[in-house]
């Protein structure tokens, strides 16, 4: 079961914050699907099961309470950039086609 939720982050401003927790933890846990409402500086965390309600689902019901979806920040690391290069690289170099030794089986 655990395994079937995820989590969504939704922003709001600070002068709602309370108002939108507090509305939250009524109206959200009482739907089935959504499991945990966590408050975190002026973010709320939304854990719910992705087999009972769908994000779009939560998203609506989300921002009728005034709060929006938190943005994930996109950027990428050294890593992350060098291995997109190399993955661009092989792509070029193989075409879609498997390594010769991969063939010498057949």
């Amino acid at each position: 079961m655990e395994d079937f939720i995820e989590y969504q982050r939704y922003i709001s401003s600070y002068d709602n914050i309370n108002s939108a927790y507090q509305a939250c933890e009524i109206q959200l846990l009482k739907k089935p699907g959504i499991y945990k409402v966590l408050r975190s500086y002026n973010t709320l965390m939304i854990g719910f099961n992705i087999y009972e309600i769908s994000k779009s689902e939560l998203t609506a019901l989300m921002d009728n309470l005034g709060l929006k979806p938190l943005q994930q920040n996109t950027k990428k690391g050294p890593v992350a950039k060098w291995l997109d290069k190399m993955v661009k690289a092989n792509e070029e170099s193989f075409n879609g086609k498997r390594l010769d030794c991969c063939d010498l089986n057949n």
